[in-house]
């Protein structure tokens, strides 16, 4: 019982001293300067250090004889993030900003068991309750 005690005891000690040295191997294997102050990054005055957009999210309403009310997602396209969420009457218009990571393409819009995919490389995503046919 001692010796397995010790044994969970030094494992995570171990661990810890190998990933040092990976850390100072890379370091000296590396040509880049390594800076350790904010001030003395070489940095082009025009970079963007913003890792987010935000894009003009235009809801077109649709006219309906009775008044529907549904949950309006904006996603990822794996459904893990989600990025604006609102009730919305299915008649009216909306329009409103939405705040995307830059490295998002497309989004899921998702109106009740209306889903689509819209592009989000512009600076506006629309999107409309007309279903996409399918059929060729």
């Amino acid at each position: 019982m001692k010796k397995l005690i010790l044994l969970v005891a030094l494992v995570p000690v171990l661990l810890s001293s190998c990933k040092k040295d990976l850390i100072e191997k890379a370091n000296l294997d590396s040509n880049q300067k390594v800076t350790t102050e904010f001030k003395k990054l070489n940095v082009k005055q025009d970079f963007d250090w913003s890792s987010v957009k935000l894009v003009d999210f235009k809801v077109l309403g649709l006219q309906t004889m009775a008044t529907i009310n549904r949950t309006l997602k904006v996603s990822s396209l794996d459904g893990k993030a989600t990025y604006f969420t609102a009730t919305h009457q299915m008649d009216q218009d909306m329009l409103t900003k939405i705040t995307l990571p830059k490295n998002v393409k497309e989004v899921k819009v998702t109106y009740g068991s209306i889903e689509k995919v819209v592009s989000s490389t512009t600076s506006e995503i629309k999107f409309d309750f007309i279903p996409v046919s399918t059929e060729e």
